[in-house]
């Protein structure tokens, strides 16, 4: 069984209550006597103060016992020893000398016309240099649009940087050329590799000033390096250059340029159409009014992961049905080297009735096909700007029993921009690097 403490019994006095009624019980007497109560208070006052005194002797020998063993430790808090001198550090190392940098200037010629702008890396120095000779390297940095000009309380708006990005960037030193005094690197990139998106193209086409640099990004003072002295030899073991990371080119007006429209096919002429076409209640022919539009960009490492999407629209007043099938895609490709190559089935092809599409009146419908599956072999093989010209061409296509259908070459206005960042250089002479 659990036991519960005991409450107090209100009834039964305490000590102090025990004192007091002792002290009353020893005035009885003088009760008994006749003694009047005036003359019985003083004496119960003095019980009662008596027993407070030695209530409060008890008090204070507790407190002096408590605070004899306070007063050392308070004594020894206010009383700390001395902290200890921090040990002295030791002398520095002598640093070695600074390395003057080395000598060498960028210089970026924009184009006129055309895409093709000009980049030079030149020694202007007394000794040979070492030089990593890529165009991805490089970066052109454009001011932002005037229409985003800062605001009041808004904070301004950051340049444009134009370069491809850090997964396609040349990580190592692998192409480093020696680049002999007063002789340098040059070579032509397509601007449009560097400032593809739409955004950056805007920006380009508005912009009257730039600066460039060329070189690795990185802040680390670890290799790779972009420019620097030869290797260490017994000649000459210890280096009189320091290496350097980036080349800065000062912010320079950019003059009047163009970029001239990436090279588009010639638009095939309109075939007849081998059916009837449609006639109207009236009498009179009234073929359909079909429009093609495609993806405008495409920014893939290979063509295996650039899918292009076509999409058919009809502005007509009536529903039209046609074949439009991935089988019924052309695709005229145009690479950066400027060579060109045509991606589609060939030959005739038969096609069931339940594909064949139907576009109602002012409806659209769409097709994707994925450019390294389509297109054969070696069609992407450079890397760089292609231009892409879809078309749809059901004139090879049957179906039997679908009823009437079109038969014609519906062409895209616009063609698509691609750009494929791993792949060979085009093999162009005006594309390839010189050193003189």
């Amino acid at each position: 069984m659990l036991a519960y403490p005991r409450a107090p019994n209100p009834a039964k006095p305490t000590g102090f209550a025990l004192r007091l009624s002792f002290a009353t019980s020893r005035a009885k007497p003088w009760e008994s006597l006749g003694t009047r109560d005036r003359d019985v208070a003083p004496l119960r006052r003095a019980c009662y103060l008596s027993g407070m005194r030695s209530l409060r002797s008890v008090l204070s020998s507790l407190f002096v016992i408590s605070g004899a063993a306070i007063v050392p430790h308070v004594a020894l808090a206010a009383d700390p020893s001395p902290p200890a001198r921090p040990a002295a550090r030791p002398a520095r190392a002598p640093s070695a000398p600074s390395l003057p940098p080395p000598q060498v200037a960028l210089e970026v010629e924009p184009a006129a016309n055309g895409p093709h702008w000009t980049l030079r890396v030149k020694n202007t120095g007394p000794v040979p240099l070492r030089l990593v000779t890529d165009p991805r390297l490089l970066r052109i940095t454009l001011p932002p649009a005037p229409s985003l000009a800062a605001v009041k309380g808004k904070k301004a708006p950051k340049p444009i940087v134009c370069a491809l990005p850090t997964s396609s960037r040349p990580r190592g030193d692998g192409d480093a050329r020696v680049i002999a005094p007063g002789k340098g690197y040059t070579q032509k990139v397509d601007i449009r590799t560097l400032c593809f998106s739409e955004e950056a193209s805007r920006a380009l086409e508005t912009a009257t000033r730039f600066s460039a640099s060329y070189g690795f990004e990185s802040k680390s003072l670890a290799a790779p390096f972009v420019v620097g002295p030869l290797d260490p030899t017994e000649s000459a073991p210890t280096p009189t250059l320091a290496n350097a990371k980036d080349i800065a080119m000062a912010e320079r007006d950019l003059g009047a340029h163009s970029l001239a429209p990436a090279p588009v096919p010639a638009t095939p002429a309109p075939s007849p159409t081998t059916k009837p076409a449609p006639v109207s209640e009236d009498g009179a022919i009234a073929p359909p009014r079909l429009t093609l539009s495609q993806t405008s960009r495409i920014d893939a490492d290979s063509a295996d992961f650039a899918s292009i999407a076509v999409t058919l629209k009809n502005e007509s007043l009536r529903s039209v049905s046609l074949a439009f099938r991935p089988i019924t895609l052309v695709l005229d490709v145009v690479s950066p080297s400027g060579r060109r190559s045509t991606c589609s089935v060939p030959g005739q092809t038969a096609l069931a009735r339940d594909l064949v599409t139907t576009v109602g009146p002012d409806r659209t419908t769409s097709q994707s096909v994925v450019l390294g599956r389509f297109c054969t072999d070696g069609t992407f093989d450079e890397r760089g700007i292609y231009s892409v010209l879809a078309h749809v061409d059901t004139r090879k296509t049957l179906a039997p029993g679908a009823g009437p259908l079109f038969y014609g070459d519906v062409v895209s206005k616009t063609p698509t921009l691609v750009r494929i960042r791993s792949g060979l250089m085009p093999l162009v002479p005006e594309l390839k690097p010189s050193f003189d």
